[in-house]
C-alpha cells in the first residue's frame, strides 16, 4: 500500500463511520436520555473497533502507512461529526 493510497482509504473509512454514526445519533435526537447515550456508546465503540481492525488489517505494512491511514481516518470521523453539529448547533422544537 502506498502514501497515497492510505490517505484515500483512512479518509474514505472515516467519512462513511462518521455519516453512519452522525445519522444514527440524528435520529436518536429526540429520543429518551437512554436510548440517546446507547447510541452514543454503540458509535463510539463501533468508531474504537473499526480503528482496530484497520490497524490489525494493515499490520504488515509500515509504520507511517499504518500512521496515515489511522490519522487521516480518525481526521474524517471527527470532520463529518463536527459540521453537522455546527450547521445545526442545538435547535430543539421547544
Amino acid at each position: 500500500m502506498t502514501l497515497t493510497a492510505a490517505l484515500a482509504g483512512g479518509s474514505a473509512a472515516g467519512l462513511a463511520l462518521g455519516l453512519a454514526s452522525g445519522l444514527a445519533l440524528k435520529r436518536t435526537l429526540r429520543a429518551a436520555h437512554a436510548a440517546f447515550f446507547t447510541v452514543f456508546g454503540a458509535g463510539m465503540l463501533l468508531r474504537l473497533s473499526a480503528l482496530c481492525a484497520a490497524v490489525w488489517w494493515l499490520r504488515r505494512e509500515r509504520y507511517i502507512i499504518i500512521v496515515v491511514f489511522a490519522g487521516t481516518m480518525i481526521a474524517a470521523q471527527t470532520a463529518s461529526g463536527l459540521f453537522p453539529l455546527r450547521k445545526d448547533g442545538t435547535k430543539r422544537d421547544n
